[in-house]
């Protein structure tokens, strides 16, 4: 028998499982597009899809990421089963390294392949409701809309998203800590998410940080591909406005909060 056709009937069941999964994504995606406007410019999408791409390969993630580019001004990031990926232009904006910004596509894609309960599809209508509601990842979203009796589930997914999109980012190429920086920035400077990342959570990924990731001068940072992509969404300069918030930097291979 034909290689290609054993392949196809070794993969029938898994694409028979996934089928629902993805069928139920593209609802939700389509719902998201009619309420926001996705930006048109190739040059931004496939960048941003290419860094998805990236991460999702060095991770031997697999997982095809659709990845589309919403014009808002907020700093918001959406996922649906099936990979179906959505990050806005003020997200882009408000990432200052590629590191930060591809931080938050680690998260997203870990959602996406760790299937980590988010649309199982035994709940009830109304937890499909504000399930959908969150976009996948409750990082992005004020905890009065999440149920009371389903926060300590959601802390626990977003947490096992944290650790594995720290493994992403190492495998990819980039420094974990511009993930933890920019939760740490957001944390302190977006009133709304202000109680999204406790200062406990954040301190524990950076001690998982410090002790499964050590330093490496050939991470990336930041790029002059992000910069060119950045430099279109961001404001005109407004007088500097100082938040007093503690900065992420390694010394000595530590991870120190200063």
């Amino acid at each position: 028998m034909r290689a290609d056709v054993i392949a196809a009937i070794l993969l029938a069941p898994l694409a028979l499982a996934q089928k629902p999964e993805v069928a139920l994504g593209r609802q939700f995606a389509k719902e998201i597009e009619c309420q926001y406007r996705i930006l048109h410019d190739p040059a931004v999408t496939d960048y941003v899809k290419r860094i998805a791409d990236r991460i999702a390969q060095s991770a031997g993630v697999n997982l095809l990421v659709n990845v589309k580019v919403i014009e808002s001004s907020q700093v918001r990031a959406f996922n649906f089963p099936g990979g179906f990926l959505y990050v806005t232009t003020g997200l882009i904006a408000r990432a200052e390294t590629e590191a930060e910004f591809a931080g938050v596509l680690a998260h997203e894609i870990a959602h996406l392949a760790l299937h980590n309960g988010y649309y199982s599809p035994h709940r009830d209508a109304n937890s499909a409701a504000w399930l959908r509601g969150l976009g996948g990842c409750s990082r992005w979203t004020l905890n009065n809309r999440v149920p009371l009796t389903s926060r300590t589930e959601l802390r626990n997914i977003e947490q096992e998203a944290d650790s594995a999109a720290i493994e992403y980012l190492r495998t990819a190429g980039y420094d974990p800590l511009g993930m933890l920086e920019f939760y740490n920035k957001l944390r302190y400077e977006e009133p709304r998410l202000a109680q999204t990342w406790s200062s406990r959570d954040l301190m524990a990924l950076h001690g998982y940080v410090e002790e499964s990731v050590p330093p490496n001068p050939e991470f990336i940072v930041n790029t002059a591909a992000f910069d060119a992509i950045r430099k279109g969404f961001v404001p005109e300069a407004k007088p500097a406005r100082h938040v007093a918030r503690p900065t992420l930097t390694r010394v000595n291979s530590q991870i120190t909060v200063h």
